[in-house]
């Protein structure tokens, strides 16, 4: 049996993504934009709200990804569909308390497909490492028949929510291991869950001061 061609699997993906890369673009600030509305709307207070739509170059890695089964296949067989992060949202909260509120907004204005609680995952295992709440979501009956989400229809949004400290960890991380041409070392992976669990315990802090400041006003 001849090989898999990763190379033209990509070309190919590559090529029809970025012809509707801008649709994806404008559908993140869609979902972003209803989202501040929300938010605003409930008065909550968060540090950010981030949208993009998925560079060309990392979907083309992402279709490149073989399949967890057979190295000889990809993971992503179609991969316009099977991908689910072209079009994103970042939610950036000060306190984990927030970050369950605006998950009620988030299920509040779309419906859900699916929804991944990296955190309560992380707990229960009893272990360290990335937190962080993740939705994919779409548009619902409510907005399927007006015009301004026509050009949306059959497309689905990543929304991440997580905290500033949470926020931190992810991206540093993630960096110093993309920009890493070699397997980190056990000594430095130490060193990362260490921080992690720093981070988190700044997080219950600040989550504890900001509780009572709150009700001694």
């Amino acid at each position: 049996m001849p090989l898999f061609d990763f190379a033209t699997h990509r070309k190919k993906a590559v090529e029809q993504y970025g012809r509707k890369i801008d649709r994806y673009r404008d559908f993140a600030e869609t979902v972003r934009d209803i989202l501040a509305d929300a938010i605003e709307s409930r008065g909550l207070r968060v540090n950010e709200i981030q949208f993009r739509a998925k560079k060309l170059d990392s979907f083309g890695k992402k279709c490149e990804t073989p399949s967890e089964q057979d190295s000889n296949e990809p993971k992503y067989k179609n991969p316009l569909t099977d991908i689910t992060d072209m079009a994103a949202v970042r939610v950036i909260t000060f306190f984990p308390r927030t970050v369950e509120e605006v998950g009620q907004c988030v299920q509040a204005e779309f419906d859900i497909v699916e929804r991944v609680d990296h955190t309560a995952t992380a707990q229960r295992e009893e272990r360290l490492g990335y937190q962080s709440v993740h939705y994919l979501v779409r548009f619902g009956d409510n907005r399927k028949g007006l015009s301004e989400y026509r050009n949306f229809q059959g497309l689905v949004a990543e929304v991440q929510v997580r905290t500033v400290m949470q926020h931190a960890w992810a991206e540093i991380e993630h960096d110093i291991r993309y920009k890493s041409k070699a397997a980190i070392p056990l000594a430095i992976s130490r060193r990362f869950m260490t921080l992690a669990g720093l981070l988190e315990i700044a997080d219950r802090e600040f989550q504890a001061i900001q509780k009572k400041t709150t009700s001694s006003g």
